[in-house]
């Protein structure tokens, strides 16, 4: 079965089970939606809730959220905006995946990669598969860059990483494991 709605017309108390696919057009999406299907982005959204369903962002259109609202892989063509968390989904797709706040980043992102000023990505080399446009702060806490690393940001490295492509950026600072383990640098 197919729903399609606008974010902001639904409030359903008890959440959404949605077991088919839930096209949400623009608003702000404010309920809980669960289930085996996929929430399917088709306009301008911005979550403030949890969604526990695979997640396509259609091409050209835009999901923001807290990363760890979402617990399901993400099927990105158009804007992926987090605006702070922790992300363990698998992004992948055609689409752009943007840093809008501090993101842990634990899983593999095979997009390209945005980190906005004063915005802060931290993840394992390993698990960017994209170009990254960094103006922020990116941090790695090991692995291997295969990623072009363009911008006016800072790339930090802590722990051991290994570097295959070209980085251009304003500074980049080798630190010791034990500052990034040390709660006085968090």
């Amino acid at each position: 079965s197919i729903f399609n709605t606008d974010g902001g017309d639904l409030i359903i108390l008890g959440g959404i089970e949605n077991d088919g696919n839930f096209i949400l057009n623009n608003g702000i999406n404010s309920n809980c939606i669960y289930g085996t299907g996929t929430t399917i982005i088709a306009g301008e959204i911005i979550n403030s809730s949890t969604i526990v369903n695979s997640v396509k962002i259609n091409e050209n259109k835009q999901l923001t959220t807290e990363a760890d609202k979402i617990n399901g892989n993400i099927n990105n063509l158009g804007n992926y905006v987090l605006t702070g968390g922790e992300n363990n989904n698998c992004i992948y797709g055609t689409g752009t995946t943007k840093i809008n706040g501090s993101v842990i980043n634990s899983s593999t992102i095979v997009n390209d990669v945005i980190i906005n000023q004063n915005k802060q990505l931290t993840t394992n080399a390993t698990n960017i598969i994209g170009n990254i446009e960094n103006s922020g702060n990116l941090i790695f806490n090991g692995g291997t860059n295969n990623n072009t690393i363009t911008g006016t940001g800072i790339t930090q490295i802590y722990d051991n990483v290994i570097n295959q492509a070209n980085i251009t950026q304003n500074n980049l600072e080798i630190l010791n494991v034990y500052d990034f383990n040390s709660p006085s640098s968090i």
